[in-house]
Parts: structure tokens; C-alpha cells; sequence
């Protein structure tokens, strides 16, 4: 079952990168990571699966992620897409079996929260 859940991951700070970590380990089939902001050197501090060439290249935080995430686990599919937690559309939300918020406003969380 986990094999085929579809897990949406949307802020990719801190706490968040740990919780997708577990995730791709726990062998869910497809991981999607979802945040637009531009990966900063403050981010490596928490972010472990970012580097400095990823600041210098100007990546996404997501987009940063990716590979290493990927890495750990070859049988889940680890995947960026653009946007971030105000540009979830109802139709994005219902495609995914679990929806993980970080950084989001609370007016954002019930949004999701309600279509969940």
C-alpha cells in the first residue's frame, strides 16, 4: 500500500526535510516536494541534503533536495514542482493521499486541512 501512496510535501525547511526523509525511507511510491524559495546559506543549517553549489546555482529548496532524497530510497519516485503553499489548487491537493504543509498560514492549513 505504501508502495503506491502519492505524499505531497509542500515547504522544504527544517523540520520538514527530516519528515520527507522518513518518508522516502518508509518506501512511500511517489514523493513530491513543493517550494519555490530560493535555497540560501542560512538553509544548510537545516537542510542537510542541500549544499553550497545549490546556493551558488540559485536552486529551489525543493530542487535541492531531490537527488539525495532519491538516493535513499531508488524504489520511491522524489520529485520538485513549482509553487508553494498559496498556489495549491483543489484538484493538486485531492491528487495526493497525504498533503504535508510547512510554512504555510493558518488560513492556507485549513484550506487544505478542509479538502483533505
Amino acid at each position: 500500500r505504501m508502495g503506491k501512496a502519492k505524499v505531497l510535501m509542500c515547504g522544504v525547511k527544517g523540520l520538514a526535510v527530516e519528515i520527507a526523509k522518513n518518508i522516502v525511507l518508509a518506501g512511500v511510491g511517489e514523493v513530491v516536494l513543493m517550494d519555490d524559495g530560493v535555497l540560501v546559506e542560512e538553509d544548510l543549517g537545516a537542510n542537510y541534503f542541500a549544499i553550497m553549489e545549490d546556493v551558488d546555482q540559485k536552486r529551489t529548496r525543493a530542487e535541492a533536495s531531490v537527488a539525495k532524497l532519491q538516493e535513499l530510497n531508488p524504489l520511491s519516485g522524489v520529485t520538485a514542482a513549482p509553487g508553494g503553499p498559496s498556489s495549491l489548487t483543489d484538484v493538486t491537493i485531492k491528487a495526493y493521499h497525504v498533503v504535508c504543509l510547512s510554512g504555510a498560514t493558518n488560513t492556507e492549513r485549513l484550506r487544505v486541512d478542509a479538502l483533505c
